[in-house]
């Protein structure tokens, strides 16, 4: 739920981060452990991302990543970590 503090002040810095808005959008996929958590937690708020480096290809082999994303992802999570402990 983006409403809920720690996602809302997530989105808050991925703005900031990013210099525009967030925009919310639902795809497919799942990772099992999110659900094992929320089913364990349900009051938990759960967001997953990170900053992988452009030959991590955690998805594929030919998968790469802009380095300006590696950095704004970064600053990002910084920012969150700093306003939300």
């Amino acid at each position: 739920d983006p409403t809920k503090p720690a996602l809302a002040t997530l989105g808050e810095c991925l703005a900031e981060a990013y210099g525009h808005e967030v925009t919310q959008i639902g795809m497919g996929g799942s990772i099992p452990l999110t659900v094992e958590l929320q089913e364990k937690h349900p009051a938990a708020e759960i967001a997953l991302f990170g900053v992988e480096e452009p030959k991590a290809t955690i998805h594929s082999a030919n998968e790469s990543v802009d380095p300006t994303e590696i950095e704004k992802i970064a600053i990002a999570e910084a920012l969150f970590l700093q306003r939300y402990a």
